[in-house]
């Protein structure tokens, strides 16, 4: 091959790259100026988190922070998915947990009559991903377990439906009794509860 086509070749192909970095250098800078004349309102550049479906963030610094004892979290969430205003309530002084077979076995428990409260909320009222949040309380005696106070909430429901349904979750909750197995005797110990709507 002639080594003068060759040339001429990558002649053409190097103007043809210096012709499109100025024209797409000159489409930056004409944006920009026109931004700054104030001639031409540019479209507004959205974050990636706005402009994905799900979630509504609270911008930075804006969190919230909660916990239990030494462990902090800072929720991002806002609007619906806001977590349910819980007062917080400090650590045991005695530093006792309970084994998480108990809470299991409450939740597991309990699910049959929340079953029954859910039932009378519509289809059309739920949305993508309705769940049961909240408290319980429970106090351990003579090696039972009896939930004691419960503020349970429902999320991604429509508003006129959570009311009664919200009422039934409660009375639902409040008094189930399960076996405690060896735990020694307590008063008011708080297990937060988070279910996907059945």
């Amino acid at each position: 091959m002639n080594r003068g086509i060759l040339a001429l070749g990558a002649a053409a192909v190097l103007a043809a790259a210096i012709g499109l970095y100025v024209v797409l250098r000159a489409d930056d800078d004409g944006a920009a100026e026109r931004t700054v004349s104030g001639s031409v309102d540019p479209a507004p550049v959205q974050k990636f988190a706005e402009t994905v479906p799900g979630k509504p963030r609270i911008r930075s610094g804006i969190a919230t922070e909660h916990g239990t004892g030494d462990v902090r979290v800072r929720d991002h969430r806002a609007g619906e998915h806001t977590p349910i205003a819980i007062p917080p309530r400090p650590p045991r002084p005695d530093g006792r947990e309970i084994p998480s077979q108990l809470t299991s076995k409450l939740g597991l428990g309990i699910r049959p009559q929340l079953r029954q409260c859910a039932a009378g909320i519509p289809a059309e009222a739920r949305g993508a991903k309705p769940r049961i949040e909240g408290e319980i309380l429970i106090s351990i005696k003579d090696h039972q377990a009896t939930v004691t106070s419960a503020t349970l909430k429902l999320r991604d429901v429509a508003e006129e439906a959570k009311a009664d349904a919200e009422q039934c979750l409660a009375r639902a909750a409040l008094g189930f009794v399960a076996p405690a197995g060896d735990e020694s005797d307590l008063d008011d110990y708080s297990i937060t509860l988070s279910l996907t709507l059945p």
